[in-house]
């Protein structure tokens, strides 16, 4: 376990300020991290770019951006953010870069997680 939270802080991530929400409850950070990699709001997010849905794309994104903050994971959240600002103002094209910069972050998150 120690290995993953290393692993997360050279990534970037604020390991320590997420297992004080936790209540350094290792298990259900452990738990909660899977539950990320799980989530469906991914490819929800890339269908919805596909059709430019623009509303289904932020609804997406938001749930997105909100478990990546809690988690802790401040590079995956950063990259949310480059997607869902723009969806704010209802722009739906021109994300294809950030949201496969955002799936290569979901990848890297499963590689250290040692669910690839």
């Amino acid at each position: 376990m120690n290995d993953v939270f290393e692993k997360l802080e050279e990534w970037g991530c604020d390991v320590a300020g997420t297992k004080r929400r936790f209540l350094n409850d290792d298990s259900l950070y452990i738990a909660c991290l899977n539950g990320v990699l799980d989530d469906n709001s991914f490819e929800r997010l890339g269908d919805a770019l596909k059709t430019h849905d623009c509303k289904q794309a932020f609804e997406a994104t938001h749930n997105i951006k909100g478990f990546l903050a809690n988690m802790g994971l401040t590079p995956m959240y950063d990259i949310a953010i480059q997607i869902m600002e723009p969806l704010r103002k209802g722009t739906v094209t021109g994300h294809e870069e950030n949201y496969k910069a955002l799936m290569a972050s979901k990848e890297k998150l499963a590689k250290i997680m040692n669910r690839n």
